[in-house]
């Protein structure tokens, strides 16, 4: 149903889409309120695994931020499936200063390195984000 859903969007502007997303309560809005939209594949609480789409439209934007789970280390796999024509460009912190990341796909860990979207001026951008989680270890 998610597919179908991406693959509508295709035949209709981007104006449309998270509204017919939002009409199958299939996507929440990102907690920054940035206009991202975050659309769970799979969300599994016995497993550590979960899958979701990230949907940036035209004029949205994700802030410099970390994606911490209390008690776990966690690991993301983003897969690029669409690329914004103008800005859109995701960033990984390191030392103080932005790296572009520009490639198909990557690996980072989310919850201990900084990472943003630039402002999308034209186009979308879109992402199938693969995550796992494993408990940390605690020292006592």
């Amino acid at each position: 149903m998610i597919l179908e859903a991406l693959f509508f969007y295709i035949d209709f502007p981007s104006r449309d889409f998270p509204r017919y997303l939002s009409a199958m309560n299939y996507f929440s809005k990102y907690r920054c309120q940035t206009g991202v939209y975050v659309i769970p594949l799979l969300r599994a609480k016995l497993t550590p695994i979960d899958c979701r789409v990230i949907f940036a439209p035209t004029y949205s934007w994700l802030p410099p931020h970390k994606d911490p789970i209390e008690g776990y280390r966690q690991w993301r796999i983003n897969i690029t499936m669409l690329k914004a024509k103008e800005g859109g460009r995701f960033h990984i912190w390191k030392k103080g200063e932005a790296r572009v990341v520009d490639k198909l796909f990557f690996c980072f860990d989310p919850a201990s390195v900084k990472h943003d979207l630039s402002y999308i001026h034209k186009g979308h951008r879109c992402v199938i984000s693969i995550g796992w989680r494993r408990k940390q270890n605690t020292v006592s």
